[in-house]
């Protein structure tokens, strides 16, 4: 979706104030529990950038930085992946930003860089089978660094590794001090926040979402709730789970192949049993009037905007799992 809105111009960028230091952590955050599994350091270098809080898109800049590191996680197995930011140029309180996103993992061939950020590309099927697809991840961050005036590209060499860097325009927001001088930090995953009721089991939420990257960020702020998180990639999946099991919620991404948001919803509704009342969140990108009445209409309860904020989830957390756990 967000691919077909960036092709068909509908693509809105906000402009507002936001600390750059607290979007690269929280993308980093995200992402800390992936490495730590896999044993690669996530390291981070912040330089001189200027003035600490910046004019621009933060969901935006944080969905590229999350999609580039997690592409670079996928493709190595053993070293680090580091994460680099320093100034390019200053011109009347305009900061022009590089971010280099470097690993150590199976580099590219130079007849495979070309292709790397168009839709649905791989570099090889051999490769596919054993990391998976690149898939839009990188062709939606390439058109959304371009949307926000910036540039992209890589530097690599197979076997050696790859650095994907891309720059951005960003405006300083005035009174604010700069950054402190560069140091390098390693990233450690941050232990769950405690369960939404104390003594309680988590709550079990069943994630529908097809996207990898999008599973990837919203199951990881689920599990900061204290969630217990279970996957299904697709509204068939769904339901055959919630058909034999029981969940505190579902988050429900809208448009999905083989059985949308909207269908699976409406079949859950039609079990038997309370399994039928199970709070439904729709995950969605467009928050217009008429996108609301079709969740509604479909029996939705709720519905949280793509990109998914932490605190909007812990809020639709509160709201519909707590209820469930004290009765």
């Amino acid at each position: 979706l967000d691919f077909s809105k960036i092709e068909s111009g509908h693509m809105e960028l906000e402009q507002a104030p936001f600390q750059l230091r607290e979007v690269i952590e929280g993308a980093l955050d995200l992402l800390a529990g992936k490495a730590a599994e896999k044993r690669i350091d996530l390291l981070y270098e912040i330089a001189d950038a200027g003035p600490a809080t910046i004019e621009g898109d933060s969901s935006r800049l944080r969905q590229v930085l999350v999609n580039l590191l997690n592409n670079a996680l996928k493709f190595t197995e053993r070293g680090e992946v580091m994460l680099t930011v320093h100034p390019v140029a200053t011109v009347d309180g305009l900061v022009e930003l590089q971010f280099d996103v470097r690993d150590t993992g199976i580099g590219i061939a130079p007849e495979a860089m070309g292709r790397l950020f168009k839709s649905f590309s791989q570099v090889d099927s051999s490769t596919a089978r054993r990391f998976g697809g690149t898939g839009l991840g990188l062709a939606i961050s390439k058109r959304l660094v371009e949307l926000m005036g910036g540039e992209v590209g890589l530097r690599s060499e197979e076997g050696q590794g790859t650095t994907l860097w891309f720059t951005l325009p960003l405006c300083a927001a005035p009174g604010r001090p700069a950054e402190p001088a560069p140091q390098e930090t390693s990233v450690e995953p941050a232990p769950p926040d405690p369960a939404p009721v104390a003594g309680s089991s988590p709550p079990r939420v069943l994630l529908v979402e097809n996207d990898p990257v999008s599973q990837l960020v919203t199951a990881q702020l689920l599990e900061k709730l204290g969630c217990h998180v279970d996957h299904a990639l697709n509204g068939t999946e769904a339901v055959a789970r919630c058909s034999r099991e029981r969940f505190d919620m579902i988050l429900m991404d809208c448009y999905m192949p083989e059985m949308d948001g909207f269908e699976a919803t409406q079949a859950i509704r039609r079990l038997a049993g309370d399994r039928r009342n199970v709070p439904i969140i729709a995950l969605t990108a467009s928050v217009m009037p008429e996108d609301r009445e079709k969740c509604e209409r479909a029996g939705m309860d709720d519905f949280l905007a793509k990109p998914i904020r932490a605190d909007e989830l812990r809020r639709a957390t509160r709201k519909w799992v707590l209820p469930r756990l004290a009765r």
